[in-house]
C-alpha cells in the first residue's frame, strides 16, 4: 500500500502525471474492497477461540459484550467502503467516476467507525480495553438522551390523554436509561473501574483518528488533519468544497470573475481513502488478533 504521509504531501497543485498515479492508486485500493467484503462476511460467521481475550472480553461484559460494539464498527466500515466502490467503480472495470463530495461522508464513516474499534481493542491490558468499551457505552446512552428529549419535546398542553402519554413514554425513556446504566455499573465494579472514569465518554474522532494513524506509523497530525479535512466535507462549506476540487478554466474572465469547471481532486480523494482503509485493515487484524490470542488468566 502506499505510504499516506508521502501521498498526502502530493495532494496540492498535482501534475496531470500525478493525477494519473492518483487514479491508479485509488482503482489498485477499489479492487481490493471486495476482498475486505468477502473476509468480513467469513469472519462475521465465526465464533472467537474458547479462552482467546475476546472471549473472555464479552464473558466479563456479558450484556454489553465488547465484541458487539467492534464488531459493528467494523460492519459499518465495511458497508461503507463497499457503498464506496459501488459510486466509484461498481462494474469492477477502468471506467471510474469520481464524484465531487458524495463519497467522503462515506469515507468519514469508515475512519471514525474502525478508530473506534481500534480504540478499544489496542490496549493488551484488559482493564482498559473494558474501560474504553463502557465509556463508548456511555457516549450512547448521552447521544440517545438528546435524541429523546427533541422527539419528546416539551409537556404537552392540549390534552389529558397526550399528557398522559407524554408521560408513560419519558417513563420509559428513563426505565431504559436507567437499565442499561446498570449494565455499566455492575461491569465497571468487576474491575474497581470509578463511574467518574466511565463518564468521560470517548474522545473526540479527531483525537481518535489521530490515534488510529499513529499506531500504524502515520504521522498523528496527518491522521487528524484528513479526518478533519474530510468531516467538512461532509457539510455545506464552499470553501471546503472549492480546496477539495481541482478547477479548469472554462470561459474568458470577465471583470474579476472566472468561468470554471470543478471535478474531484483525485490526490485528495487517494489521501482520504488510503486512511480510510489503513484504519479498516488494521482494525481487523487487531479483532482478529484479539479472537485468536489465549487470554492471560494470571
Amino acid at each position: 500500500m502506499p505510504d499516506p504521509a508521502e501521498a498526502f504531501r502530493s495532494i496540492r497543485g498535482q501534475t496531470r502525471d500525478e493525477e494519473l498515479q492518483s487514479h491508479m492508486n485509488i482503482k489498485r485500493l477499489l479492487d481490493r474492497i471486495p476482498g475486505f467484503v468477502s473476509q468480513a462476511e467469513k469472519l462475521s460467521k465465526t465464533s472467537s477461540r474458547s479462552g482467546s481475550e475476546l472471549d473472555v472480553d464479552d464473558q466479563v461484559t456479558n450484556p454489553i459484550q465488547l465484541s458487539h460494539l467492534v464488531t459493528y464498527c467494523q460492519l459499518v466500515a465495511i458497508d461503507n467502503l463497499r457503498a464506496v466502490r459501488e459510486i466509484l467503480n461498481p462494474d469492477g472495470g477502468d471506467v471510474v467516476t469520481f464524484p465531487i463530495v458524495a463519497l467522503y461522508p462515506l469515507l468519514r464513516s469508515v475512519m471514525e467507525s474502525s478508530s473506534l474499534a481500534l480504540w478499544i481493542l489496542e490496549p493488551e491490558d484488559q482493564r482498559t480495553r473494558v474501560q474504553r468499551l463502557l465509556r463508548a457505552r456511555v457516549t450512547d446512552i448521552v447521544f440517545d438522551d438528546q435524541l429523546n428529549e427533541i422527539v419528546l419535546g416539551p409537556l404537552p398542553t392540549t390534552s389529558k390523554a397526550e399528557r398522559s402519554e407524554w408521560n408513560k413514554a419519558v417513563r420509559e425513556a428513563a426505565a431504559t436509561k436507567k437499565r442499561r446504566r446498570g449494565y455499566i455499573k455492575a461491569v465497571a465494579e468487576q474491575f474497581d473501574i470509578p463511574m467518574t472514569e466511565v463518564d468521560e465518554g470517548t474522545p473526540g474522532f479527531g483525537e481518535l483518528n489521530g490515534l488510529a494513524a499513529a499506531s500504524a506509523d502515520i504521522p498523528d497530525e496527518m491522521g487528524r488533519a484528513v479526518w478533519h479535512y474530510v468531516s467538512g466535507l461532509t457539510h455545506p462549506s464552499a470553501s471546503r468544497g472549492a480546496s477539495a476540487s481541482a478547477l479548469d478554466e472554462v470561459g474568458p474572465q470577465v471583470a474579476n470573475l472566472l468561468s470554471v469547471r470543478m471535478t474531484a481532486n483525485l490526490g485528495q480523494v487517494h489521501v482520504a481513502m488510503l486512511v480510510a482503509v489503513s484504519h479498516y485493515r488494521r482494525a481487523d487484524a487487531l479483532l482478529r488478533f484479539r479472537m485468536l490470542k489465549v487470554a492471560n488468566r494470571g
